[in-house]
């Protein structure tokens, strides 16, 4: 039988990129906002 291949240790770059990818999250961008008189008709008066 034969054995299954190993994979090549990764590279000096695949690390980094690996590095920068980990430290990159939570992810950068801010969460979104929501228009908060979205659901209220324009036309009502108060």
């Amino acid at each position: 039988m034969t054995k299954p291949k190993k994979d090549p240790p990764p590279s000096k770059e695949e690390r980094d990129l690996d590095e920068a990818l980990e430290e990159s999250f939570p992810a950068s961008d801010p969460p979104s906002h929501e228009d908060p008189d979205k659901n209220i008709e324009k036309n009502t008066k108060p």
